[in-house]
């Protein structure tokens, strides 16, 4: 008996927009650092995210994301971060997670006490630890220990369940992220859409 196929279309030409999290008035990436689609047929939803200064042990907030009137079932998650001044430690990571909030309004029905707005994220007026409790683990970047760029395209996965929501680092790497810019560092989520193909 003849079946249908599940196939997985080419995330250049899919309806749904990639997500970019970058501090996005200097973002300007050389080649061999660009996480964003070269040439895609769908606009990029751009959201700021201070990478800057990132601290050992200091996680970070975006502004809200929106994802549009059509949002994919399935996102993975890209990242591309320097270490311009002090290396990782090896086999260290930095823990990626979503707060989902069915509001646009920054500070508005926010899960885990995150704010909407850019910046730094405790967890206050709980702790950083109980904060993140309250979000979605989506996955990791892996580092090793090098003064340099480091990149993983699969870092994990979100399958969002609203139309908004942020974006939360925890550097948990031994060395500051980006100490002196952030020309070239970003997260991105990147849209996976399933086609229902009929049977041949």
């Amino acid at each position: 008996m003849a079946t249908n196929q599940i196939l997985v279309k080419d995330e250049k030409i899919v309806a749904p927009s990639q997500v970019s999290f970058a501090t996005h008035a200097t973002y300007a990436p050389a080649d061999a650092n660009l996480i964003e689609l070269v040439s895609p047929t769908n606009a990029i939803i751009e959201v700021e995210m201070a990478f800057i200064d990132w601290l050992d042990t200091a996680a970070e907030q975006s502004a809200i994301a929106d994802f549009g009137l059509v949002r994919a079932p399935l996102y993975q998650l890209s990242v591309c971060m320097e270490y311009q001044v002090g290396a990782p430690t090896t086999a260290t990571q930095v823990e990626w997670y979503w707060a989902a909030t069915n509001n646009a309004t920054a500070a508005r029905g926010n899960p885990g006490f995150t704010t909407g707005a850019v910046g730094a994220y405790t967890g206050t007026p709980a702790t950083l630890v109980e904060g993140i409790s309250q979000l979605d683990f989506i996955g990791v970047l892996n580092v090793t220990a090098d003064i340099e760029f480091q990149i993983q395209i699969n870092c994990g996965f979100l399958s969002p369940s609203t139309r908004y929501g942020m974006l939360i680092g925890i550097n948990k790497t031994g060395a500051t992220i980006c100490d002196t810019d952030v020309v070239e560092s970003a997260a991105v989520l990147t849209p996976i859409v399933q086609d229902i193909a009929a049977a041949a």
